[in-house]
């Protein structure tokens, strides 16, 4: 699995404009939003109970690219579930000139300093917010958090009850691999809960100026700039896989017993805009969807 800041090379204005965009996104509550991470944890435990007969205090989960704060590890965590992160970063939500110094060596300069003013300027807010949201003090202390690769999972085969993942596959370079150790991994009986973040939307070029497009359009992006002149490239790897091949390789791995996809974006959808981007492969139905979940269980 690729990290998220490989893949093509990015020129320096472009860094430049996606940093202070990503700035802009945590003071305007965008990114690191407790509320909205509590309400997706909630519903993450209401397909827990829906979908398996693991009461959460003795379920086994996995965060399946649990990212540097590992939020839903520490939800889970605090619920008295056994849960268990991974992500191919290092983990940031304590950050001492040890963890700078790894995050260094292991992703560069640019992803250190990211992480380290994110820290200093949201982090304890963020962590503040989330144990006020949830009612209940959610500590990131002892987490079980592991810097591992989706496509060689270092688990026993049946090892997890419940395993959770969003925005994550679209930054996975082989797909199929990271399916079959997913199925490996998970229980007879569990279920995993995997949502992609469609490539081919409007939103997901990873411009942070079409982040929430119906509710609010960029001023200064082109809709579907990353399929089109990609003049404002995203500091990150994306796979390019289409919906039609997510549900390939999620049904010929895993056991579908359901899936919901959100729509986004289609008073943009222009004709011209439609015709063109045909041209290159993209359908309608490409174009308009946001993210696809997944229900599924072991095959």
């Amino acid at each position: 699995m690729k990290t998220t800041m490989a893949g093509q090379p990015i020129p320096l204005r472009s860094k430049i404009e996606s940093s202070l965009a990503i700035y802009r996104a945590y003071r305007r509550g965008y990114l690191g939003n407790a509320s909205n991470a509590i309400a997706y944890h909630r519903a993450l435990i209401g397909y827990l109970e829906k979908y398996t007969n693991s009461q959460l205090d003795r379920a086994r989960i996995l965060d399946l690219g649990c990212g540097q704060t590992a939020t839903q590890t520490a939800l889970f965590h605090s619920d008295g579930a056994t849960a268990t992160g991974i992500d191919v970063e290092i983990p940031t939500f304590e950050f001492g000139p040890g963890t700078f110094l790894r995050t260094l060596k292991r992703h560069g300069p640019e992803r250190a300093f990211k992480s380290l003013v994110r820290h200093v300027l949201f982090d304890r807010n963020f962590f503040r917010d989330l144990s006020q949201g949830y009612g209940k003090d959610v500590s990131f202390e002892n987490l079980d958090v592991r810097i591992m690769d989706a496509t060689a999972m270092e688990f026993d085969d049946s090892t997890f009850d419940f395993v959770n993942s969003m925005a994550v596959f679209e930054h996975i370079s082989d797909v199929p691999a990271a399916l079959r150790e997913l199925n490996r991994v998970l229980k007879p009986g569990g279920i995993a809960v995997i949502t992609p973040h469609l490539f081919p939307s409007l939103s997901g070029g990873h411009c942070l100026e079409w982040d929430s497009p119906d509710q609010k359009a960029a001023e200064n992006v082109e809709p579907w700039d990353h399929l089109r002149r990609h003049k404002h490239p995203a500091g990150a790897y994306m796979n390019r896989v289409k919906l039609n091949e997510y549900r390939e390789h999620f049904r010929s791995t895993l056991h579908v017993i359901d899936e919901k996809v959100i729509i986004e974006g289609e008073r943009y959808l222009t004709q011209d805009i439609e015709v063109k981007l045909a041209t290159k492969g993209y359908n309608r139905e490409d174009l308009l969807t946001r993210t696809i979940t997944f229900f599924a269980r072991k095959k």
